[in-house]
C-alpha cells in the first residue's frame, strides 16, 4: 500500500498554508539599529543631564540605573543542595479484580 503525498491534505488546511518569507521573529537589520542610534544621538546630553539630576536627588531608580551601567549588574547566585524533592500522590482510579 502506498500513500500519494501530493494528494494528502490535513484537516486544518496545511496544504494551503503559504507560510512566510524570512525570519519574522529574528533580530532586526543592523541598518535599523544604526538609524535609531542616529535619531537618538542628539538627545545624549539631555539624557545624561536627567540621569545626573536623578542621581543627585538620590532617587533609587536613577542610582540603580547608574550603578548597573557603571559597574554592571551583580551576578545572581542560586543555591542548590543537589536534592530534588518530588512528591508522588497516586490515587486509584480503576477497579480490578485480581485473584
Amino acid at each position: 500500500m502506498s500513500i500519494n503525498i501530493a494528494s494528502f491534505t490535513m484537516a486544518d488546511g496545511r496544504k494551503n498554508n503559504s507560510g512566510t518569507l524570512g525570519n519574522k521573529g529574528g533580530r532586526p537589520p543592523k541598518s535599523d539599529e544604526i538609524a535609531l542610534i542616529e535619531r537618538l544621538s542628539p538627545m545624549d546630553d539631555i539624557a545624561l543631564e536627567a540621569l545626573r539630576i536623578g542621581v543627585e536627588s538620590r532617587d533609587y531608580n536613577f542610582v540603580k540605573l547608574f550603578m548597573e551601567y557603571r559597574f554592571g549588574k551583580p551576578n545572581m547566585k542560586i543555591e542548590h543542595s543537589g536534592e530534588v524533592g518530588i512528591m508522588w500522590n497516586e490515587t486509584k482510579t480503576y477497579d480490578t479484580d485480581e485473584k
